[in-house]
């Protein structure tokens, strides 16, 4: 199942929040009370468990000489976390009596990457059910975090998060108690807050003798120094790093590059006696993620990434392809090469015949995992990271894949998330294109939303337009015979205009203005080309050779031909406009419960029909409020087309 998967709202869940809307979910609004218990995963921890009950008769006065109680635990706020909400953050309040306290409070939960597992719940189900607590035992956050998800499906009165310690506050108050605050939040996300520049060579890479210090990887960062060896001596370090993965020397029709990226040529080829020709080396995106894992974030257990307890970057475990067309292809071997793709073998050549193209390439999807991304424009990105103020992994990471995006195409977009369903013992980050949601939607679940007859606090139907987007709706295309390009999406759809469409609602799916390449004379090359001749441009036929100019065609004509796919495919659907659909975004308040997650389908019956039936909101992000008096939850959601 792949991250983007789209799901059903659990049945329990479904059948609790249905049950509060009738006679006896009435009578259980009025006698439930909401509970917090917070469990340190500390070995000699003398507040190991925390609750919101207060009044621990066993602790008054015990060695005092005043009778202050036990802290409490005054509240829990869950709070959506890294992008598109597949991490949750919470922040835990907790009030200690006396400065005695404090200290041993420090030793459970004010220590930075302290493991703590929250839970919370209502005192009874609407049926009179008692709720029961999890025992975290010895497992791992991320066993932990399983068994509280089944818990809270099978037990939609019941919540809770696991995570690990990243701020913490004290404040003394007026009436002389103190007021603590923890933020705890999912190993993984942390993940990509790591520096880049963390990587230590001097075990791993090949530079040991008083030779190579001479050289300039010395002033590098370990990352740079890895691809820097491939640069330098590939059979020598290829030959090292076989446990890595997978490595590939091309040869490539282009101007060889030293490794702070500038042109390097011989006399012949300038003089254009000879052709211009360079042997890169290349990595799969597998590979470079295994030297993430090995060398930035732990070698884990035994040595094996896999059996790091922080977690680790893992495209190929999300089991996620990226969306394709028959017509994608990469423009540019200096950034990356997809094996298989119908012209990959016109731009490269196989160096010394001992490292064939991994096949990435599929006519609907395409596995970045083994797509080939050039060392040197790694190495490039790299420094650029070294020399900049921001050097997270995160932002190293987004910098890679967003040139990897330019030159396909453009079709892809990049996500970096949390996998919220991984069947490994750690937390697992990876790479998604948010495009592909992966199967076919299941029946989306209708919160009830009639006055006095539902559990459902509230529920907000937003759209929010970017700049961008608004200045596209002011100038969408309309038809000269009518006042807009689509049926009712917008106001009209509430039933409570005179059923008139206004202009307004020609902008819901606007056709977006053709956007001009900034590269006119790629333009013009492109224009008297076909796609597969292009490639013939990059190629050792006749005059070709990797330039930006001739890679910049190449990328107008793959471009074009993605975008003519693209809009044939929307011709076929003509009762839908052109365009990309604007974000509606559904959010539902509620009473308490568990159950709900990523990508799970959901809906309510006051959204217009029109928009229940174009539309899908996918669940992003689930938001909780816990006191001693109340428990609401917030479940967020995006809107896509449903195709």
């Amino acid at each position: 199942m792949g991250v983007f998967d789209l799901k059903a709202v659990p049945g329990n869940t479904q059948t609790q929040i249905n049950a509060r809307g009738t006679p006896a979910g009435i009578k259980w609004a009025a006698t439930r009370f909401p509970w917090i218990k917070v469990t340190s995963r500390s070995k000699d921890c003398k507040f190991l468990e925390l609750d919101s009950k207060g009044g621990d008769e066993t602790y008054f006065g015990i060695g005092r000489k005043d009778l202050r109680p036990k802290p409490i635990v005054t509240g829990v706020d869950v709070k959506k976390q890294g992008e598109l909400g597949t991490t949750r953050r919470a922040t835990i309040k907790i009030i200690a009596f006396h400065d005695d306290d404090i200290e041993p409070l420090q030793k459970c939960y004010f220590i930075p990457g302290m493991s703590v597992m929250v839970e919370w719940g209502w005192s009874v189900t609407v049926d009179g059910g008692v709720v029961k607590e999890l025992s975290p035992g010895v497992d791992t956050d991320i066993e932990v975090s399983k068994k509280i998800r089944a818990h809270s499906e099978g037990h939609p009165c019941y919540d809770g998060l696991q995570g690990i310690v990243t701020t913490f506050s004290f404040n003394l108050t007026e009436q002389n108690v103190w007021e603590c605050s923890i933020e705890i939040t999912a190993a993984a996300e942390n993940i990509l807050e790591v520096s880049a520049e963390n990587m230590e060579c001097s075990k791993d890479c090949a530079r040991k003798s008083k030779e190579d210090e001479k050289k300039p990887a010395k002033a590098h960062s370990g990352l740079w120094t890895f691809l820097y060896d491939l640069f330098d001596d590939f059979e020598k370090a290829s030959g090292r790093y076989t446990s890595y993965g997978t490595f590939s020397l091309y040869k490539i029709m282009a101007a060889g590059r030293d490794a702070d990226g500038n042109e390097k040529t011989s006399l012949l080829e300038d003089m254009n006696v000879n052709d211009k020709d360079t042997e890169e080396p290349f990595i799969t995106w597998a590979t470079f993620e295994y030297l993430i894992n090995k060398n930035i974030l732990g070698k884990g257990i035994g040595g094996d990434p896999k059996q790091n307890p922080v977690g680790r970057l893992d495209t190929n475990n999300g089991g996620m392809k990226l969306k394709s067309t028959p017509f994608t292809e990469s423009s540019d071997p200096r950034v990356c090469i997809i094996g298989g793709s119908p012209n990959a073998s016109k731009i490269y050549k196989q160096s010394k015949g001992k490292f064939p193209a991994v096949s990435a390439w599929g006519a609907d999807k395409i596995d970045l995992s083994k797509i080939m991304v050039n060392c040197m424009f790694l190495l490039g990105e790299v420094r650029a990271m070294e020399q900049s103020s921001d050097k997270t992994l995160s932002t190293l990471l987004k910098n890679i894949l967003s040139k990897i995006n330019v030159v396909c195409g453009d079709l892809w977009s990049f996500g970096i998330v949390t996998h919220p369903g991984t069947d490994s013992k750690n937390p697992v980050v990876c790479i998604v294109d948010t495009n592909v949601i992966g199967n076919a939607p299941p029946a989306a679940y209708l919160f009830p939303s009639v006055p006095n007859n539902s559990a459902v606090r509230s529920f907000s139907l937003n759209l929010k337009l970017a700049e961008g987007m608004k200045t596209q709706a002011l100038y969408a295309s309309k038809a000269a015979s009518s006042g807009t390009t689509c049926t009712g999406y917008g106001v009209a759809a509430f039933g409570n205009g005179s059923g008139t469409l206004s202009d307004i609602n020609g902008a819901i799916k606007p056709i977006p203005k053709k956007k001009e390449c900034d590269c006119e004379g790629a333009n013009e090359k492109a224009a008297s080309l076909s796609l597969e001749e292009a490639f013939d441009i990059l190629d050792d036929k006749g005059d070709g050779e990797v330039t930006d100019e001739s890679c910049d065609t190449v990328r107008v004509l793959i471009k074009e031909a993605i975008d003519k796919a693209q809009a044939d495919n929307a011709a076929e659907t003509p009762e839908k406009c052109k365009g990309s659909p604007l974000p509606f975004e559904l959010a539902v308040s509620l009473d308490g419960v568990g159950g709900f997650g990523f990508g799970q389908v959901v809906s309510a019956l006051r959204v217009p029909l029109a928009i229940r039936t174009n539309f899908i909101h996918q669940v992003t992000a689930v938001e909780h409020s816990v006191t001693a008096q109340d428990w609401v939850t917030t479940v967020n959601t995006v809107a896509r087309l449903n195709k």
